[in-house]
């Protein structure tokens, strides 16, 4: 199976983002045996990235996302 999702950014005001450049890291963790996996991002340019991951085993998984700079941040 694969897990696919869309992550839609807002500004600090709540507003969507127009634009990409966001760097969000996205991983799986099992509940059980604690094993971590990546999932891939990809930016779609226009403040929503597409996750998308393999699911190697069966079982609860807790997703984790994290924004890890802003686009913000890596242009100044």
């Amino acid at each position: 199976d694969i897990a696919a999702f869309k992550i839609e950014m807002k500004d600090g005001t709540g507003k969507p983002k127009l634009k990409g450049g966001d760097q969000i890291r996205v991983w799986f963790q099992d509940s059980i045996s604690n094993t971590h996996m990546a999932a891939k991002v990809t930016d779609l340019n226009n403040g929503t990235y597409l996750v998308t991951a393999p699911l190697p085993w069966a079982g609860r998984l807790r997703l984790h996302v994290a924004l890890a700079y802003p686009r913000e941040y890596l242009r100044a």
